[in-house]
């Protein structure tokens, strides 16, 4: 019971994270995010869907989203600390440094923030890797040797034909799904988005096993706000400057 307690505690707390980084990044439209993303949390934890739960997971959810709340504000001198401070929990992160490439700034910038940060994320994930005798660098999970071993692509395959609660287009309350088939946006923002969510599903299939739901959770803001920002009078462009939501609309 004191076990169940604590992990329920633990969990609120990184969602209340998440949320408020959500709130501060986009005012009042972070309503529809903090929908998403609670809907995307709760259906993880339904019976039959999450078979276990790590101390990890949540708190990746809220690095993803203080990274996306700090893009759309443009405080992006804070985005490669947050990529940092979120690999101690979970390497998943390398993925944002993808999102560098589409920053609104020239594009020298653009590739001197990518660089650094990943080779910061090289840097410290060894660092960390050493320190802790991990025996597969950069695969903290994995529980087999490096090799063809390593590799679950043809499993995942296999899993993407089979039905459950867990299936992969149900993922994120099926925002993923939604993400890659509904039209969206074109904007510099959706691109970072459906590149990034790319790149994960990506090192997903090949070493992971993607029904397993809570692996998925950190893309559910990300997934949200292109959704949400697709069916939104201004897609979010109101909220878009430092500062907040000073939009007089909507």
């Amino acid at each position: 019971t004191h076990l169940r307690v604590t992990v329920g505690l633990h969990s609120a707390l990184w969602l209340l994270l998440a949320n408020a980084a959500l709130l501060w990044g986009f005012g009042r439209r972070a309503v529809v995010l903090m929908w998403g993303v609670f809907a995307a949390v709760v259906f993880g934890y339904c019976p039959g869907v999450v078979t276990r739960v790590y101390p990890w997971d949540l708190p990746a959810l809220f690095f993803f989203s203080l990274f996306l709340a700090c893009w759309h504000r443009r405080v992006y001198r804070a985005l490669p600390p947050i990529v940092i401070a979120g690999l101690l929990f979970k390497e998943t992160t390398a993925v944002l440094c993808l999102a560098f490439l589409f920053l609104d700034i020239p594009m020298k910038e653009r590739l001197r923030y990518a660089v650094v940060t990943a080779v910061l994320f090289v840097a410290v994930k060894v660092a960390v890797d050493v320190a802790v005798h991990n025996p597969v660098p950069f695969l903290s999970m994995t529980s087999r040797p490096p090799g063809g071993g390593s590799l679950r692509l043809v499993e995942n395959l296999r899993i993407i034909g089979g039905a459950s609660l867990a299936h992969p287009v149900f993922i994120n309350a099926g925002t993923l799904v939604a993400l890659a088939i509904v039209p969206g946006r074109k904007d510099r923002a959706a691109w970072m988005v459906r590149c990034v969510a790319a790149a994960f599903a990506v090192s997903t299939l090949c070493f992971a096993m993607i029904d397993e739901y809570r692996i998925w959770l950190e893309l559910a803001p990300l997934a949200v706000y292109v959704l949400a920002g697709r069916f939104l009078e201004d897609g979010f462009r109101g909220a878009a400057v430092a500062g907040g939501d000073q939009s007089p609309a909507g």
